[in-house]
């Protein structure tokens, strides 16, 4: 058995130790009664989420879980009719950035995901102007607003490192 926490508690809970992070993750969705691929397993020391087909050895003990949202409804938030910066013909309702772009909250989920994979910590718009691309440098907690980040995503902290304005 090895243990974990989710990112919006501290409690403990035990899992088999499976043989890749996939296997473990279908054990924790089934614990905590999800969907795996809502289940990201990430090392809060080093900011990235492991990846499926790794093997779980590589885990600490206990390892840390992002669960991920259902749905992200834009309730509360300031919505555009403007296209969507990741996809311009999503439908589903868009927010506007700080930097006047629009990006429906699943699509701005991805971004922040895609980033943490990669191990890019700043998160600038990709959105496109009339000078080539936007590079707003967003703020980290507005960021996790705005993406409907859920407690179980988003550890308060940061898990994307702290952005430096630039000049």
């Amino acid at each position: 058995m090895i243990r974990f926490k989710t990112l919006s508690s501290d409690r403990l809970y035990a899992v088999r130790k499976e043989s890749t992070i996939q296997d473990i993750r279908k054990s924790i969705a089934s614990i905590l009664k999800t969907e795996y691929w809502l289940i990201d397993i990430v090392n809060l020391e080093h900011y990235f989420i492991y990846e499926p087909d790794q093997t779980s050895d590589i885990l600490h003990n206990p390892f840390h879980v992002m669960v991920g949202a259902e749905s992200r409804p834009v309730h509360g938030l300031r919505t555009s009719t403007k296209p969507d910066i990741v996809w311009e013909y999503e439908s589903d309702p868009r927010i506007e950035l700080t930097c006047g772009h629009a990006i429906t909250p699943d699509n701005l989920f991805g971004f922040i995901r895609e980033k943490i994979l990669k191990n890019e910590y700043c998160l600038r718009c990709p959105g496109k102007t009339d000078y080539g691309t936007c590079e707003f440098c967003f703020a980290c907690l507005k960021t996790a607003i705005n993406g409907k980040l859920t407690c179980g995503e988003f550890d308060g902290k940061c898990i994307v490192a702290p952005i430096q304005p630039t000049d």
